[in-house]
Formats: C-alpha cells, sequence, structure tokens
C-alpha cells in the first residue's frame, strides 16, 4: 500500500496532472458549494439568528470561533507529524475550513479525508497520517469524557467494563504509537508524534470543555 501512495504522489507531481488538479478541485468546490447551499434555507437561518438575544449571538459566536481556533492548531499540530512537512498558515487555514463541509458528504465525517488534496504536503501517505491522527484525537476527546461520565451515571453497568472503557479510550494515543512502531516505515513519524501527542491532547480536552460550556 506504502507503495502504492508513492506511486501516486509522483504522479501529482507531473505538471500536466497538477494543472488537471486543479482544476478538478476548483470544479468539486464550487459544486460541492452549489450543493450545501441548495440544501439550506438562507432566508430561515437567518431569521433565527436574529431572533436570538444579542448577548447570546455574540457569545455563541465568540465560542464558536475560539473552538475553530482550537482545531485548526490541532489540524496543524497533525501535519507537522510530517518531518519533510513545510508550514504554510494559509494553507493549514483553508484545508481545515474546507473540510468542514467535506464531513456531511460521507456518513461519520469520512469525507473530510478528502482534503489531503488540498494539501503540497511531501505525499499523500503523510497527509493521510496526519488526517488520521487529528480525527484520533477528537474521537479520544469524546470518548474519555463520556467514558468518565458513563462510570458515575451508569452504576447498573458491571464497573470492571466500566473501568475497562475508561481505560480503553484514555490510551488510545499510546495505542496509536503502538500502531506507528509496528511498522517500519510508518516509524519515522514517531518522533513527531511523541512532541505533537500531548499538545493535541491539551488541545481536545480544552476543545470539549468549551462544548460543555
Amino acid at each position: 500500500m506504502f507503495e502504492r501512495f508513492q506511486t501516486l504522489n509522483e504522479r501529482l507531481k507531473n505538471p500536466a496532472i497538477k494543472r488537471f488538479s486543479y482544476v478538478l478541485r476548483l470544479l468539486f468546490s464550487l459544486a460541492l458549494l452549489y450543493v450545501i447551499f441548495r440544501r439550506i434555507d438562507l432566508g430561515a437561518a437567518l431569521k433565527q439568528v436574529l431572533l436570538l438575544p444579542l448577548p447570546t449571538a455574540i457569545i455563541v459566536m465568540l465560542l464558536s470561533c475560539l473552538r475553530h481556533y482550537i482545531q485548526i492548531n490541532n489540524w496543524r499540530c497533525a501535519l507537522h507529524l510530517n518531518p519533510a512537512y513545510e508550514y504554510n498558515p494559509k494553507e493549514v487555514v483553508s484545508s481545515y475550513l474546507l473540510a468542514l463541509p467535506l464531513r456531511f458528504v460521507l456518513p461519520g465525517g469520512h469525507g473530510s479525508f478528502a482534503k489531503v488534496f488540498y494539501l503540497k504536503n511531501s505525499s499523500i501517505l503523510a497527509s493521510l497520517i496526519s488526517t488520521s491522527t487529528e480525527r484520533l484525537f477528537m474521537t479520544w476527546s469524546t470518548w474519555t469524557f463520556a467514558a468518565v461520565a458513563a462510570y458515575f451515571t451508569l452504576p447498573g453497568i458491571n464497573a470492571s467494563l466500566r473501568l475497562g472503557m475508561i481505560v480503553f479510550s484514555a490510551f488510545m494515543p499510546f495505542w496509536a504509537a503502538l500502531i506507528m512502531h509496528s511498522r517500519d516505515k510508518w516509524r519515522g513519524y514517531l518522533p513527531a508524534y511523541g512532541v505533537q501527542a500531548p499538545r493535541m491532547m491539551l488541545l481536545q480536552i480544552a476543545n470539549t470543555l468549551v462544548m460543555y460550556l
């Protein structure tokens, strides 16, 4: 599989293919915007927003901006898992914003993986690893908070099972490190993972706490 990604990455570096890819991505983006806005009643949505009390609307807007800021930084950390990645703030923000509508294309938000084709990363494999890791830590925070809540609110479930859910969820980043270590071709990402993982954990804890506000 790794060799296939390498071959695909080499093909995408061809000038003609790069131009075709740019046009294709542009058309896809326009089509996606058309589909999204076609399904949204902008008039009704705006009417509901205007019905909100001004202080409430301001608070909602500020919390939303804070959450997006946290998730953009989470995406930035995920991209830095690749030692060869050349940091571009504009690209980080644009690819993150692109992924927001892409989440609605496929069930479970898996459509957001398509944003790897909007990155100038060293390889598609590196971009896929970054995207998978980003989603891993988002899932980690949700599952861990849910498991801790279940431990105290669902006494009818066996205590060992509840504790096991907490352990499994809390150690998901460690399980991911073991998976990376299991393949020689993935071990090159481990040093950066050791640096970025704690940062991503703190960011997702902050994001989850903001969601509870």
